[in-house]
């Protein structure tokens, strides 16, 4: 498999927007950041899954289904990354659930707004995947961008 291509930049630029400013509208509206209390005020079930929703050698975190709203997390790939960063000095506190919870409310917030969902504004599917981690860097307040953990969910 070769390497996807760069995202052109203003393209980037304005998913990071729209996830940054997805979070902060659903901040103001429940006033709060906690990805578990917005899910709950949306109605959106969030299931802990024991079993692995990957295939192959990709490995799933969580992913969400619209009708009915919820967000499945697979708990056996969550758990194996939180186990790989404890290592590391800048731990997450409460690990990364909050995190692909968040990720995956980002995702629900499209469905809500369809006039405004990148996937239908643009072509390029890895739009949405790039809003939907600027949507949970800025609801949790995170350093870095979510993307980062792609690199550290997989053993070297």
């Amino acid at each position: 498999m070769s390497p996807s291509l760069p995202l052109p930049a203003p393209a980037a630029e304005a998913a990071n927007a729209a996830g940054r400013t997805a979070a902060c509208e659903l901040r103001a509206r429940f006033g709060t950041g906690d990805p578990v209390e917005i899910a709950r005020q949306l109605d959106v079930k969030v299931e802990e899954v024991e079993g692995d929703g990957g295939f192959g050698t990709v490995v799933v975190f969580a992913d969400y289904m619209p009708r009915p709203p919820r967000v499945r997390l697979f708990m056996p790939a969550i758990t194996a990354l939180d186990r790989r960063l404890a290592g590391y000095p800048e731990r997450l506190v409460g690990g990364t659930r909050p995190i692909f919870l968040a990720h995956e409310l980002f995702h629900h917030w499209e469905e809500l707004h369809p006039e405004r969902a990148l996937r239908r504004l643009y072509r390029d599917r890895r739009l949405p995947e790039l809003a939907a981690g600027a949507f949970a860097q800025e609801l949790l307040g995170l350093r870095c961008h979510p993307e980062a953990l792609d690199r550290l969910a997989t053993p070297c």
